[in-house]
This record gives structure tokens, C-alpha cells and sequence, in this order.
């Protein structure tokens, strides 16, 4: 954190839950600030396991029903990311993937 505070532009850390990144980006804040710099000039980005499936995978992924990665996705924005990056969580061919990120664009991004 204290080196993206430092000399980045952005962050962008994989895994974490919206309480973690809550934590995480206020410090980065905090940082950023004590070495003088514009805060609003980092952006923040995190790296999720992503699929559609029945149920939810974890706290720190973008999986599950519509409604719970729509949910998710509401979490991480009130915790201070700002772009999301979708990983594989599953999904056995590129068609398969490409269809879910199609799925997300289409039902899941118009609710956030």
C-alpha cells in the first residue's frame, strides 16, 4: 500500500472482501495524503473470481445468482473500488466465459 501511496496511479490487489478493501483503501488514503499527495488520483481496482452459478462461492469473490453478485458488487463500490476485473471461477471454454461476461454486462452492471 504505502509504495502504491507513494509512486502509483493505481491498485489493484486480488482476492479481498469489501470489508478488506474498505480497510485497505481508506489506509491507501491515508497514505497518500501523509505524503502529500492527491488521494483522488489513485484509482482502485480489485482482481474477483467470477461465475454464475446457484449459489455464492465466498466473500471475496463475484459469484453466485444475479442478485447476489449485483449485491457484491454494491459492497466493494461503498468500499472504495472503482473498476472490478473479472477472473475465471470455473467456467470449462472461452464460449462458456465469454457468455458470462455478456451475462454481466447485460443484467448485472445496469443494477449497480
Amino acid at each position: 500500500l504505502k509504495r502504491a501511496a507513494t509512486y502509483g496511479d493505481g491498485w489493484m490487489p486480488l482476492h479481498q472482501t469489501p470489508s478488506e478493501m474498505q480497510d485497505k483503501v481508506r489506509r491507501l488514503r491515508e497514505l497518500a495524503q501523509s505524503t502529500g499527495r492527491r488521494s483522488a488520483h489513485i484509482g482502485v481496482s480489485i482482481g474477483c473470481r467470477f461465475r454464475f452459478a446457484e449459489s455464492s462461492a465466498g466473500d471475496d469473490t463475484l459469484t453466485g445468482t444475479i442478485t447476489q453478485v449485483v449485491d457484491q458488487l454494491r459492497r466493494y463500490e461503498e468500499a472504495g473500488v472503482e473498476e472490478v476485473h473479472l477472473l475465471n471461477d470455473g467456467y470449462a471454454t472461452v464460449q462458456d466465459l465469454v457468455a458470462g461476461w455478456e451475462r454481466f454486462a447485460t443484467e448485472a452492471i445496469p443494477k449497480v
